[in-house]
């Protein structure tokens, strides 16, 4: 098999029942099925597709009204995020759907061409490349969001648009580090004779010195992004379930409804965030599941397309997500008028109680908290 994998280790070489196992049906060998995958894939490019450029097209158009440096972070964190979408929807999951089409295509079985070598470089570079942006996009809007929930001061700070943009820059400049190696050492074409015909598909080689690469991008494409992201949405939602309890205090409509509205966008994007990590999931896993020398034995290449065909799903769910809070999502793309001058009412309403030269409380360990998330005896009797 040329140190390929198909879902097993580089053991099966030396096993004598290697061509028993791999000459076992496999459900990808039934038209039927294929035909079916084909067509719900051809279906998720085409609404990902159009959700995502819709998308793009609608924040470009809004973005020009956009007044605060903030705002201009998450807009720009969410465009950077569909246009990862787009981009694998127009160009990563065609090349998987070709792939998965290929043993109904004649003249394209021959392993061993230069084209076909290409080809499945080509495609398997790209799925991962996207792959590791979209995550680390994920891990940037986390870190935005708990930046302006629970620390307002340092957002001020930090959250420009040109601290933004060497976010982005980073994430794409690592992204691509990290997935050359992948074509270059472990991307192969495979012939893989089953029951009633011999398939022909691109596959990932498991060479032994390529395990600590594959543990490698689990842990930093997967595994620690999504610890800091389920961490950082904690630590939001804490804040802002704080932070309700005191807005009585306040008696002021419109901080309630700023505390409502960051609420239901960090929701949002919390719900963007678990739907990446389901099922772009399998995707890393599979990473982690070869490098541990674990294998499929059954219906090994239904699952490797099945894998390859989740992604696609996400990028389908992700504008449904937007779609279902139009509102918190429009609100999040325009700037939030007035937001920072209703806050700084309340920390100078605080301040004619407790002196000028009053800062806002901190947290025991020192940091800063919530802007919104004054006692009420901090807060004038004006503002009540």
């Amino acid at each position: 098999m040329n140190n390929c994998a198909v879902l097993n280790d580089d053991n099966d070489n030396d096993n004598n029942d290697t061509d028993d196992v791999l000459r076992e049906t496999d459900l990808i060998e039934y038209s039927a099925i294929r035909r079916l995958l084909a067509t719900l894939h051809i279906a998720a490019i085409v609404t990902s597709a159009l959700g995502n450029g819709l998308l793009l097209v609608y924040i470009l158009h809004r973005r020009r009204r956009t007044r605060s440096a903030a705002s201009a972070t998450a807009t720009t964190l969410i465009l950077n995020l569909a246009a990862v979408d787009l981009a694998s929807s127009a160009v990563s999951q065609p090349m998987r759907l070709f792939d998965m089409l290929t043993p109904d295509l004649p003249g394209f079985d021959d392993d061993s061409s230069a084209a076909t070598a290409a080809f499945c470089r080509a495609s398997g570079f790209v799925a991962l490349f996207l792959a590791c942006v979209g995550f680390h996009t994920i891990v940037a809007i986390g870190q935005e969001r708990l930046l302006l929930i629970c620390y307002p001061l340092t957002a001020k700070a930090w959250l420009t648009r040109r601290t933004t943009a060497k976010v982005l820059l980073s994430i794409w400049i690592v992204a691509f580090c990290s997935a050359v190696p992948f074509p270059v050492l472990f991307s192969c074409r495979v012939n893989i004779p089953l029951a009633t015909q011999t398939y022909n598909f691109c596959t990932i080689g498991l060479q032994r010195n390529g395990r600590y690469y594959y543990m490698f991008v689990f842990a930093v494409y997967y595994a620690l992004p999504a610890i800091v992201v389920v961490a950082s949405y904690a630590r939001v939602f804490a804040s802002l379930t704080e932070t309700a309890a005191y807005a009585g205090c306040l008696k002021d409509e419109a901080v309630t409804k700023l505390i409502r509205h960051r609420r239901s966008l960090a929701w949002m994007m919390a719900a963007v965030a678990a739907s990446f990590a389901a099922f772009e999931g399998p995707f890393f896993g599979t990473f982690l599941y070869l490098s541990l020398g674990f294998r499929v034995r059954r219906n090994r290449i239904f699952v490797k397309m099945l894998i390859d065909f989740l992604p696609i799903l996400g990028h389908a769910v992700n504008p449904a997500v937007y779609l279902m809070r139009a509102k918190t999502f429009r609100r999040s793309i325009a700037a939030a008028s007035g937001s920072e001058t209703r806050i700084s009412r309340v920390v100078a309403a605080a301040r004619t109680t407790n002196g000028p030269e009053y800062t806002p409380p901190m947290t025991s360990g020192g940091r800063e908290t919530q802007l919104h998330g004054y006692r009420c005896k901090e807060i004038s009797p004006n503002m009540a």
